[in-house]
């Protein structure tokens, strides 16, 4: 990989368009380093980036079968690149165990990624579970 194909945004929007909205799994080796560090609690952890990552996708896309993130924003300030987005897709599988809902949701997410040498190192992430639980109608006095 040449460096200027791998700087930091490029590699944030390679795991975000191909990773996640393409379910190219086979590339968190390549774009996210082996001891990289994970700081977002995901409800599927071991404590190893890679394998939880994975792991969560996999169960994601299970759930939503049309999962797709929405870049809007893209800050880079050296190795930290900071991601604002929208979150689609409609619950047509079990997610952690509960039955789909066959709802669609569209939420707010955002992430900021260290990367060095090309991956990934560290990754802090927020989305608005609450609002995927209340469109869902998983949430208390949800419709």
């Amino acid at each position: 990989m040449d460096v200027a194909s791998s700087g930091p945004a490029s590699v944030a929007r390679r795991l975000l368009e191909e990773v996640l909205n393409h379910g190219r799994l086979d590339l968190i080796e390549e774009l996210v380093a082996e001891d990289a560090v994970e700081h977002e609690p995901l409800p599927i952890a071991t404590g190893e980036m890679r394998n939880d990552l994975r792991t969560w996708l996999t169960e994601l896309r299970s759930a939503f079968p049309d999962y797709h993130v929405h870049i809007e924003d893209v800050v880079t300030e050296g190795e930290k690149v900071a991601i604002r987005e929208r979150i689609t897709g409609t619950n047509l599988g079990s997610l952690l165990g509960m039955p789909p809902t066959g709802r669609p949701m569209s939420i707010d997410g955002f992430d900021l990624l260290r990367v060095r040498d090309g991956r990934i190192v560290e990754h802090w992430g927020l989305t608005d579970g609450w609002g995927m639980a209340h469109q869902l109608g998983l949430a208390a006095g949800a419709r």
